[in-house]
């Protein structure tokens, strides 16, 4: 999970992501001094995890943790604050955790680890497959960029047998009609398999956005039509 820290005290906020950043639940921690900067650092990126200081010039966390429910609802909101008659209004407001300071790794991992409200899952990122014209693989709207030519030819033949099985002799007789199937063809084929969109979209939920027309022949694939 990703969490961004929100406080305004510069010795407070390198502590509380360093303790953070300890915690194995946690794969990311972005720490911001200034709620606008975590606001502008969100309006590009997500955060399954939120922790805010209460007490903040300019934008206080209540504010600011109203902001980033009406942006990102799934954001589970977890408040740091010395002051404990905050808990009512911050409990108001649907939020997952509550600390006080000073925090200790194991509250922090304590409060991970029962929060609240759980952090929803976001909104997978639709991958696309565009094969009028020129071949391409997009994910949330940004070409993927393929780490070698027949890793690319490969996916397009993927693609084309959607999601019928084939072998080794189907895949190497495809991108290169002129070899033998051996242990060396057998062994580019996995790895260009690692390399292919489809290695990366077992996290992803797979959505075209328009009937695929048939790419016959993938070694050509930059030139397939409907």
């Amino acid at each position: 999970m990703t969490a961004i820290c929100v406080e305004d005290e510069s010795l407070i906020l390198q502590l509380t992501v360093s303790l953070c950043q300890e915690l194995p639940a946690l794969d990311e921690v972005q720490g911001f001094q200034k709620a606008q900067d975590a606001l502008q650092w969100l309006e590009t990126h997500t955060a399954q995890i939120a922790l805010l200081d209460i007490d903040m010039p300019d934008m206080d966390g209540l504010a600011l943790a109203e902001k980033i429910q009406r942006a990102h609802p799934e954001t589970a909101i977890i408040f740091l604050t010395g002051y404990a008659q905050y808990a009512v209004e911050a409990f108001q407001l649907h939020v997952s955790g509550y600390l006080l300071k000073p925090m200790t790794k194991a509250s922090v991992a304590d409060a991970l680890a029962n929060l609240r409200y759980r952090p929803r899952e976001s909104a997978a990122k639709p991958v696309e497959v565009r094969c009028f014209g020129a071949f391409e693989v997009l994910v949330d709207g940004r070409p993927v960029q393929f780490g070698r030519t027949k890793s690319k030819e490969l996916f397009a033949y993927l693609v084309d047998r959607r999601g019928s099985s084939c072998t080794y002799d189907m895949v190497v007789g495809a991108l290169w009609p002129d070899r033998r199937v051996g242990e060396t063809q057998k062994s580019m084929v996995r790895t260009l398999l690692s390399d292919t969109p489809s290695a990366r979209a077992r996290r992803w939920s797979t959505r075209y956005t328009a009937t695929l027309p048939t790419c016959p022949h993938p070694s050509t694939a930059s030139q397939c039509s409907p």
